[in-house]
């Protein structure tokens, strides 16, 4: 879809996000700010102090990641904030998993699948997802 950009809309000065942005993007209206692009959406991210909304766009291609990288990790109990470890992991003889170390313990190993060391960090604190489950921060 054709992304055409609408106006800028002034928001107070407590907001973080300064002035936004409306792009109509295949006739839904999304708000930006001038450092997101059309594909930025947000996100409520589950943190030790509660719940964040931070701003995140998909990653489309597996070259895009980069090992130390923070990222937000969708997954069924929500929303996390972690840190790639390893990127495109064989396990089970499926490719293309990447290795998160999460801010919370809601991870499953401690970096460990089925005897192999991928890499380490605390208890629980590890999970191993798919490139649509990772989305880039975007600040």
């Amino acid at each position: 879809p054709q992304v055409n950009q609408a106006v800028i809309v002034p928001t107070r000065a407590s907001d973080p996000y300064h002035a936004m942005k409306q792009f109509s993007y295949g006739g839904d209206q999304t708000t930006v700010t001038s450092k997101q692009s059309a594909r930025s959406v947000i996100k409520k991210v589950t943190t030790r102090k509660g719940e964040e909304n931070v701003w995140c766009e998909p990653i489309s291609a597996i070259h895009d990641l980069k090992e130390g990288q923070r990222v937000v990790v969708s997954r069924i109990a929500g929303n996390e904030f972690g840190m790639v470890k390893i990127i495109n992991a064989t396990i089970d003889k499926k490719k293309g998993y990447i290795g998160v170390e999460l801010d919370l313990s809601s991870g499953s190993s401690d970096g460990e699948v089925k005897g192999r060391r991928y890499f380490t960090c605390a208890p629980n604190h590890a999970a191993f997802v798919l490139l649509k489950s990772i989305f880039k921060i975007v600040q």
